[in-house]
């Protein structure tokens, strides 16, 4: 955890089992692949938000991590 600074990690465990989901065509494609740490801490499905810049959310927000 030291490499990440103080920041969040999230782990995938079986990622075959979630293609349906992240897959293409899958109701969450939009996260597949990339670091979506603020969609999900702001609970968006914006692409905008498909980043890993985590500056500026609120505490409720960063719990939501």
């Amino acid at each position: 955890m030291d490499s990440l600074q103080g920041g969040y990690e999230i782990v995938l465990g079986d990622v075959m089992q979630s293609r349906v989901f992240y897959g293409p065509g899958g109701p969450d494609a939009l996260f597949g692949g990339k670091d979506a740490s603020r969609a999900l801490a702001k609970m968006s499905f914006e692409e905008k938000d498909l980043t890993s810049d985590i500056s500026g959310l609120g505490p409720f927000e960063l719990d939501a991590l």
